[in-house]
């Protein structure tokens, strides 16, 4: 098995058993690669980068289509509406930036969107899994990332 198989295989392991909030965490962490990416292919441009510049944005801005279709504004609309501000914010700086070709927005979207992935995995090592212990149901499950 190659290192890129194992690597898949292991992802497919990794978000077939996940909870919702660490589904949240790696499709920030796909989101974030591909604008790193982006970031690089543009500071490195011979002139022959602009397809894969385009091909990594793109999925960039699947990332956070996928982030903001999840969104359950029904469990707590307050929340849901707030991300889905700050997704459709990220989304319009990425299209200036494809449209720009410019690297300034990326790493403004890298940096804030950063933050908030962090913030998602801080809670999610104090122990949060969003199942109360009370009923069984969810609580804080603000998003359902399928895929």
């Amino acid at each position: 098995m190659s290192g890129d198989e194992a690597s898949k295989n292991y992802l497919e392991a990794d978000v077939s058993t996940a909870n919702p909030l660490r589904l949240v965490i790696l499709v920030c962490d796909f989101g974030l690669d591909q604008l790193k990416r982006a970031v690089v292919l543009l500071e490195n441009d011979s002139g022959n980068n602009r397809c894969e510049f385009l091909d990594t944005t793109f999925k960039a801005r699947q990332a956070l289509l996928e982030l903001m279709g999840s969104l359950r504004p029904d469990k707590s609309p307050e929340i849901a509406g707030n991300l889905l501000n700050l997704y459709g914010y990220f989304f319009r700086q990425l299209t200036d930036a494809r449209i720009k070709t410019d690297a300034v927005p990326l790493k403004e979207i890298i940096k804030l969107w950063g933050e908030l992935r962090d913030g998602w995995h801080q809670v999610l090592q104090n122990g949060s899994t969003g199942i109360s212990e009370k009923d069984g149901q969810n609580t804080v499950q603000l998003v359902s990332v399928t895929g």
